[in-house]
């Protein structure tokens, strides 16, 4: 199972996950939180993918354009807010 197939298997499950959802180029993220930022390919090697974890919200918002038009046609791009422990 590769990380894609990941998230869509805790978005079904019932078990308590993190909110995350996909960037299709279009949400801006809230003022006041941290985010997590995570990529994922439909195929090939998944190891590596570029992430970002506890980032601003004026930096996640420029890194989920960067990341989109990297990943767009070949994986997805998802954010949720950061958890702390």
């Amino acid at each position: 199972m590769n990380k894609l197939m990941g998230f869509y298997e805790l978005k079904d499950s019932s078990l308590p996950t993190v909110p995350w959802q996909e960037y299709t180029g279009q949400a801006i993220l809230p003022e006041g939180f941290l985010w997590t930022i995570r990529t994922a390919v439909y195929k090939g090697r998944d190891i590596g993918l570029t992430r970002y974890v506890g980032i601003g919200t004026k930096e996640a918002n420029k890194k989920l354009i960067e990341l989109y038009r990297k990943y767009k046609e070949i994986g997805m791009v998802v954010y949720y807010p950061f958890l702390l422990q």
